[in-house]
C-alpha cells in the first residue's frame, strides 16, 4: 500500500532464477488470523536526526538522534549541522549501503558494507561522521566532493550540471521500510535554477 488507502499496490518477492528459466508463481492471500511469514531483512531505509539540543546558527548543538519516517528539513539545515545522521536519510541491502545529502551538496553516497546484516541503525551514533573510518561493518567508500556521487538530480545549463542547492524547503520521508524493498522519498519545493 504505496499511498496509504489500505488497497495492495504492488507485490514484490524474491525468486531465484537461472538464465532463461521460467518459473509459475502463485500469490495467495493469508487466511484469517494467520500471522504473517517471518522474512529475514535484506534491506533497510532510515532517517534520523536530532532531539533535545538547539540550533546555534546552523550547527546543532547537543540532542539524541531519534528515527523518523518523516522530516521538513530545517532552513538552518547546511553540510556539517551536526542535525541529521549521516547527513541525511540511508538505504540499504545485505550488499552496499547508500546515503543521501539532505542540503545544498543533493549527492548520493556510498557505504561499502563487510557484512550482509543491517547496519544503518548503527552508522553514526558515535562519532558523528566516524563511518569515514574502516569498522566491523565497513565505511563511506566515495568521496562526493564536487560531484553528484553515485547519481542524483540536478538541472544541466548547457555548460554543467547544477545541483538542488537553492530552496525554498526539502521534505524527506521513509515510504518502505521492509524485508525486501525499502525506499526514500525527497521532495524539493522552489528550487531555483539560475536566472
Amino acid at each position: 500500500d504505496l499511498n496509504g488507502d489500505g488497497t495492495v499496490d504492488e507485490i514484490v518477492f524474491v525468486a531465484s532464477l537461472q538464465p532463461a528459466e521460467e518459473k509459475a508463481v502463485q500469490i495467495e492471500s493469508l487466511k484469517e488470523g494467520e500471522a504473517l511469514p517471518n522474512f529475514k531483512k535484506r534491506t533497510q531505509a532510515e532517517l534520523s536526526y536530532k532531539v533535545g539540543g538547539q540550533w546555534e546558527e546552523r550547527e546543532y548543538q547537543g540532542g539524541t538522534f531519534k528515527n523518523t519516517t518523516y522530516l521538513r528539513v530545517p532552513p538552518e539545515h547546511t553540510d556539517h549541522s551536526w542535525f541529521i545522521r549521516y547527513e541525511g536519510p540511508g538505504w540499504e541491502s545485505d550488499k552496499v549501503g547508500y546515503r543521501f545529502y539532505l542540503d545544498w551538496r543533493n549527492a548520493t553516497d556510498i557505504f561499502g558494507k563487510k557484512t550482509g546484516e543491517m547496519v544503518l541503525q548503527d552508522v553514526g551514533q558515535t562519532g558523528f561522521d566516524s563511518y569515514h573510518e574502516p569498522s566491523d561493518w565497513g565505511m563511506d567508500i566515495l568521496k562526493v566532493g564536487e560531484s553528484l556521487g553515485i547519481g542524483a538530480l540536478g538541472f544541466w545549463t548547457g555548460d554543467a550540471a547544477l545541483r538542488v542547492e537553492t530552496t525554498d524547503s526539502i521534505i524527506c520521508s521513509i515510504p518502505l521500510n521492509g524485508p525486501i524493498q525499502s525506499s526514500v522519498k525527497t521532495i524539493y519545493y522552489g528550487w531555483n535554477t539560475g536566472p
